[in-house]
C-alpha cells in the first residue's frame, strides 16, 4: 500500500568531555545513572531554557537503556470540527502540558546514544545536551558529536587542501526553533541568505579553477584557503546536520596525503560519513507526524544492532 509507512532516520552520537581538546569519557554504567536520575522527583528532572522546559523520563515497562525526553511546546492545541468548521480549544488539565518527545537509547559501549526524534518539535542534540549538563546527570559537562567511520576519520585527518566544496541547503524559516546558527564565514553567509530567502533552495559550489596563466603555485594557494574555509565551516555543518533537516548534500574534492610525498584526489560527502539509519515506522505506530515511543526505542536498538561493528570500529570500542 502506497504510503503505509513513514521514513525516520536514527543518528549516533559519542558522548564527550566538553573541554577545547574532546576527549573520550571512561566507560560509564548507564543503567545505573538512568535508575538515580529516575529516582528523582519531577523537579530534579526539569532543565529550563528560556521559554522551554525539558525533562527527562523513562518508560519502566521497557528493560532497554533509554531515555524519553521531552521538550514543552507552549501551546493550546485547537481541535478543527469538520463538518462546521468551527474551532476550538483543547482542554487540558492544570498539571498536563503538550510535549514533543525524542527517544534516546544508550549502548553498552562507547559512550554512545542512538537518537530518533519522535516527532518534527522534538528535542535534537542540542537540546539533549544542554538537559544532560543541565541536569548534572555525570560530574562534569559533556558534549555530543556524532559518530563518523573509522575510515573517514581518518580520510579527514589526511586532508591537505580541498579543491571544490558544495553545499545544498533547504532551509528553515528564519523564525522556527531550528533556524540555522552559524560561526564560521561560509555558515554566516548562508545563514543570512536564509533570513533574506526563506523559500529558497540554495546550492553554494566553490572550486579553485584551472585558468590559462595562472600557475600550479596560486592554485595551491587557493586549495589551501578554501581548506581553511571547508574545516572551519564543518563545526557549522554538523551543528546543521545535529538539529535541523536543512542540509540535503554537503560533499568536497580533496587532496590527501598519501605514503611519502605522494598526494591523492578524493571525494568526501560529509553527509555520508556519519553513521545513521533509515527506518521505516508502519502508519498505524504513529499519530500524525509523531511516533509510538516503544516503536521508536524498539528502532534505535534495532539500527544499533546492524550497525554495531561500524559503531565499535568507529570509537576504538572492542568487542
Amino acid at each position: 500500500m502506497p504510503n503505509s509507512r513513514r521514513s525516520r532516520t536514527v543518528t549516533f552520537f559519542e558522548m564527550v568531555q566538553d573541554k577545547e581538546e574532546a576527549s573520550r569519557l571512561p566507560e560509564q554504567d548507564w543503567g545505573a545513572i538512568l535508575r538515580r536520575v529516575q529516582a528523582r522527583d519531577a523537579s530534579g528532572r526539569i532543565v529550563r531554557h528560556g521559554e522551554d522546559s525539558l525533562i527527562g523520563t523513562t518508560d519502566p515497562a521497557n528493560p532497554a537503556q533509554h531515555l524519553l525526553l521531552a521538550r514543552t511546546t507552549g501551546t493550546v492545541p485547537r481541535l478543527l470540527n469538520r463538518g462546521s468548521g468551527s474551532l476550538a480549544e483543547l482542554q487540558i488539565a492544570a498539571d498536563d502540558e503538550v510535549v514533543d518527545v525524542t527517544a534516546i537509547c544508550f549502548l553498552g559501549y562507547g559512550n554512545i546514544i542512538g537518537v530518533l526524534p519522535a516527532g518534527p518539535g522534538a528535542p535534537r542534540v542540542t537540546a539533549i545536551t544542554r538537559w544532560l549538563n543541565g541536569a548534572s546527570v555525570l560530574p562534569s559537562d559533556v558534549r555530543l558529536q556524532p559518530v563518523i567511520t573509522a575510515r573517514a576519520r581518518e580520510k579527514l585527518q589526511r586532508v591537505e587542501a580541498v579543491g571544490q566544496l558544495t553545499v545544498r541547503l533547504q532551509l528553515p524559516p528564519a523564525d522556527s526553533s531550528t533556524a540555522l546558527r552559524a560561526e564560521s564565514e561560509l555558515g554566516s553567509a548562508l545563514q543570512h541568505l536564509s533570513a533574506a530567502r526563506p523559500d529558497t533552495e540554495i546550492v553554494l559550489t566553490l572550486k579553485v579553477p584551472h585558468r590559462p596563466g595562472r600557475g600550479l603555485l596560486h592554485r595551491n594557494r587557493a586549495r589551501t584557503a578554501l581548506r581553511r574555509d571547508a574545516l572551519s565551516f564543518q563545526e557549522d555543518l554538523n551543528e546543521w546536520l545535529n538539529n535541523t533537516d536543512a542540509v540535503v548534500a554537503a560533499n568536497a574534492r580533496v587532496w590527501l596525503r598519501g605514503e611519502g610525498e605522494r598526494l591523492e584526489n578524493e571525494a568526501v560527502d560529509f553527509v555520508a560519513q556519519r553513521i545513521t539509519a533509515k527506518c521505516r515506522i508502519p502508519i498505524h505506530l504513529t499519530s500524525g507526524r509523531s511516533v509510538d515511543l516503544g516503536f521508536a526505542i524498539r528502532a534505535v536498538e534495532e539500527a544499533a544492532r546492524t550497525h554495531e561493528r561500524e559503531l565499535r570500529e568507529a570509537v576504538g570500542a572492542d568487542r
